[in-house]
């Protein structure tokens, strides 16, 4: 059916093309995803390391690196794009704090101390350098015990239906979670 072929090959091109690459933070993880230097909207990519090898920090580095790096460009224009961390294994606080020392030390150069912060400073800055290129950025904690993959599409359809478009997600921890209504 050269019809159908044909939209095949459209919907490949469209695929194929470099709209939607999402650069990081780095240069050479940027080289290390091929000819668009950046990943993929959509791939799924997973990180293995042993424990204490900088997973969290590396993938809260990505999603960093996403939403300072890169125009917010939807998909559709109604939208308003998306970036989410999503952890269930290190407290919010943590994180939180992760993201505002690296944010802080690359902009000034200078080690950021976390004592004696201006909370609503330390919020408005964040707040401000996430959305930058236009992306809202998202951070959630939830308990692995309670949290099954239903409640993640579950979330993930929630914020579709708010208006959001994910260009891209980073669960930290994905195999903690429950596997309570799995099969197979």
């Amino acid at each position: 059916n050269v019809e159908e072929l044909k939209r095949i090959i459209e919907k490949a091109e469209e695929e194929m093309s470099d709209k939607g690459i999402l650069k990081c933070g780095w240069q050479a993880i940027n080289r290390m995803m091929g000819e668009y230097d950046g990943m993929r909207r959509g791939d799924f990519v997973v990180v293995g390391a042993l424990q204490h090898n900088f997973k969290t920090g590396f993938t809260l580095g990505l999603a960093k690196g996403w939403a300072l790096y890169n125009k917010a460009i939807p998909d559709d224009p109604s939208k308003q794009p998306m970036i989410m961390h999503i952890s269930v294994e290190n407290n919010l606080t943590d994180n939180v704090m992760q993201l505002y020392v690296s944010l802080k030390e690359n902009e000034t150069g200078e080690p950021c101390s976390t004592t004696g912060l201006n909370q609503d400073e330390v919020v408005a800055y964040i707040s401000r350098r996430m959305a930058e290129n236009g992306y809202a950025f998202h951070m959630a904690r939830y308990n692995p015990s309670d949290f099954t993959y239903y409640d993640l599409f579950d979330l993930i359809q929630r914020f579709e239906a708010q208006g959001y478009e994910i260009h891209a997600m980073v669960f930290d921890y994905l195999n903690m979670i429950s596997k309570r209504g799995c099969t197979g």
